[in-house]
């Protein structure tokens, strides 16, 4: 799709994470929880490694026209927190938006013409936030591309 999107530039990805990237490291000896498995970590690394994701991706597309940046959308009611272990679950309940509220920041990334040429963010409630510190981390940013590119057999690119 890359192609596709420099062609279309003026273009923007967006890439959903969460909150509960924060405290979080990724695992690069176990990235898929495979030796030690809990599905709230593994998940929590996912949001992270969301993150580390949009970061490598918004370095590669740097001065092409086309944007990433990436987003919190809140704890929304899709139904994911009823696989949740229970404490969780009657927590979730207590917090959870309405989708509609939950897609307003992706839709802000997506179309605000203020954003035009953003890029390498990270947004909660429509304004720009700085992540956890590890979702800052090049070195694992670059370590997890590598690591994708091997498991998928696609070379991205650098």
């Amino acid at each position: 799709m890359l192609p596709a999107l420099r062609a279309a530039a003026p273009a923007r990805i967006v890439v959903v994470a969460s909150g509960l990237h924060k405290g979080q490291r990724m695992d690069f000896d176990d990235p898929q929880g495979e030796r030690r498995f809990s599905m709230m970590q593994v998940y929590a690394r996912s949001k992270l490694a969301n993150l580390l994701f949009a970061r490598a991706l918004a370095r590669r597309l740097r001065d092409s026209g086309v944007t990433v940046n990436a987003l919190h959308p809140g704890v929304v009611d899709t139904g994911l927190a009823r696989e949740f272990p229970w404490p969780f679950r009657v927590l979730a309940t207590l917090v959870l938006i309405a989708p509609d509220k939950g897609a307003r920041t992706s839709v802000y990334l997506a179309t605000a013409l203020e954003l035009e040429g953003a890029s390498g963010d990270y947004y909660v409630k429509c304004r720009r936030i700085e992540p956890d510190p590890a979702a800052l981390d090049d070195g694992a940013a670059e370590r997890l591309w590598r690591l994708a590119e091997a498991a998928t057999g696609i070379r991205m690119g650098s």
